[in-house]
């Protein structure tokens, strides 16, 4: 098998001249905005903001240690919380220390999933069925 060098313009040589252009220790472009070296050397605002604030403001953020440790933190809490039934006093009261707020008369039946939990508001009278999992990288409001 013989390997042929990448056409002009095709993906792999725009791939390589994106990574010649860009140099070594000059930064990375994430989501548009320089970062590192090439935004201080550009003169650009550079963006200073922890991932879980891009996180909340709907922006690229990555995945990194802080955000792991909310989420183990709120896996800790739904393992405590699905273990116990629906009407259950301490189930309530794990509940209402892991959302943001939840009001009085709120029944969340059978297994319950959400990444972080300190961004959900649940109002007052709220029931919620079996088997729901609510993704909340930012924030989630019901009722």
């Amino acid at each position: 098998m013989q390997y042929d060098a990448p056409r002009q313009g095709s993906r792999w040589d725009v791939l390589r001249v994106a990574r010649w252009k860009r140099g070594a220790g000059n930064g990375t472009m994430v989501g548009g905005k320089r970062t590192g070296t090439q935004a201080r050397d550009k003169g650009e605002p550079m963006d200073n903001r922890s991932n879980y604030e891009k996180m909340l403001a709907g922006e690229e953020y990555l995945f990194d240690d802080s955000l792991a440790a909310i989420a183990v933190e709120c896996s800790k809490a739904l393992a405590a919380i699905n273990s116990l039934p629906p009407r259950d006093p301490g189930r309530q009261a794990l509940l209402k220390g892991l959302f943001a707020e939840m009001g009085d008369g709120v029944v969340i039946k059978g297994n319950f999933n959400c990444d972080y939990g300190r961004h959900i508001s649940i109002g007052s009278n709220v029931f919620i069925n079996c088997n729901v999992t609510i993704l909340d990288t930012n924030r989630v409001t019901i009722g």
